[in-house]
């Protein structure tokens, strides 16, 4: 049981690290390409007129992340305020783990 938790923990942190290098290279990427939406803007436009766009498009990006968050953690709270149905079953076996050890079979 402990390997299967220490194999657990690895692909855990295996998962971690690759969306952390992904995240890495995602905001690299996202980058380079505000600096050709920035470039073809002012090109287009002026300089003003690009970094406007490009600060708008940002703020709205971000707006609608914190919104999206405040929605997930409303979600969270209902669902750690309900109780689990597995309760019971969860009790039920720590009560007869903990009798069986009292009679000297654990």
């Amino acid at each position: 049981m402990l390997s299967l938790l220490k194999f657990q923990a690895r692909a855990a942190v295996r998962r971690g690290l690759s969306v952390l290098i992904g995240g890495v290279f995602a905001a690299i990427g996202l980058g380079f390409l505000t600096q050709a939406a920035w470039s073809y803007l002012a090109t287009q436009y002026s300089s003003l007129i690009a970094s406007q766009v490009v600060g708008g498009v940002f703020v709205v990006m971000g707006l609608g992340v914190i919104l999206l968050s405040k929605r997930r953690s409303k979600r969270a709270a209902a669902r750690a305020s309900t109780p689990t149905q597995n309760l019971a079953m969860v009790e039920a076996f720590l009560v007869g783990m903990q009798a069986g050890q009292s009679r000297g079979r654990g």
